[in-house]
């Protein structure tokens, strides 16, 4: 099997076998065959003259996927038998020359210094409660005066345009045929920080949740490293909660306790500055 004329893309198989989770990493059937290899994408390169090979298959079809690591350009091959050998993949080469546009906050303020890089999927397995996911992303560049960025060939569709930062909490926007490459602005939520902290009885409230304008649960983050754990609820242990990472727009924290609700404070979250919320 060959890449048409490319040399170090990335091929990989779309469905494989998921064999279910071991000491929190995921099993694929197909990479345990070939040897144990331990990446959850698990890729094969292509050689300087195009081919391949993808070892560890089993005695079925599988649906095979090919992406440039630099442009993220893709292809894919739905139904490829296993020990094919004539297979050839094309990638396609109508990349836009450029995006162009702002990060900007909810105020419409440009946001300076945000990393900004395309990215899409590439592999999802599902696991039990829900499903592990892949994606590959291009290099990023670094939002400059009034928020203003510009990437360089990127797929016409397919892709998500995803700004991140110490600032900001991640944000993105998928990119369409029909988008105007020329002022592809992506909203970003300033990112504010929040602890909470009770007063004895300690163990009144075992949960907090942050509310917007709306009265809408807001997402909550746990930041670790590059990293970072997710919910719209978040546990409070020995009368304290993690730091949580969450967009401007928080109003007001609900205090809960075994799924009911206690009590219930205003909240006024600057950027740049820990919030300690007292109860």
């Amino acid at each position: 099997m060959r890449i048409a004329r490319r040399a170090g893309v990335r091929v990989w198989l779309v469905d494989p076998l998921c064999l279910g989770q071991a000491d929190g990493e995921t099993a694929l059937a197909e990479s345990l065959i070939a040897g144990g290899a331990s990446r959850f994408w698990n890729y094969q390169t292509s050689a300087a003259d195009g081919t391949f090979t993808i070892p560890g298959v089993r005695d079925r079809a599988y649906a095979l996927a090919a992406i440039d690591p630099r442009t993220l350009a893709r292809v894919d091959a739905p139904h490829v038998a296993a020990g094919s050998r004539d297979v050839e993949l094309v990638l396609p080469g109508d990349l836009r020359e450029h995006v162009r546009g702002r990060i900007v906050a909810r105020d419409g303020t440009g946001l300076a210094g945000v990393s900004v890089k395309f990215q899409r999927p590439v592999l999802e397995v599902k696991i039990p409660g829900g499903t592990q996911d892949q994606w590959a992303d291009s290099e990023p560049v670094t939002s400059g005066k009034d928020g203003y960025y510009e990437l360089r060939d990127v797929p016409r569709d397919g892709v998500e345009i995803f700004a991140y930062g110490d600032a900001i909490l991640f944000a993105g926007r998928d990119l369409h045929s029909g988008s105007d490459a020329e002022h592809f602005d992506v909203l970003a939520d300033r990112r504010v920080h929040l602890q909470v902290e009770l007063e004895a009885p300690l163990a009144r409230a075992d949960t907090l949740q942050v509310l917007d304008a709306s009265g809408k649960p807001m997402v909550l983050r746990v930041m670790r490293g590059e990293s970072s754990f997710t919910g719209r609820k978040a546990s409070i242990e020995e009368g304290r909660s993690q730091i949580l990472s969450l967009g401007e727009g928080a109003r007001e924290a609900v205090f809960l306790l075994a799924g009911v609700e206690v009590g219930r404070l205003p909240v006024a979250l600057t950027p740049g500055e820990l919030h300690t919320l007292r109860w």
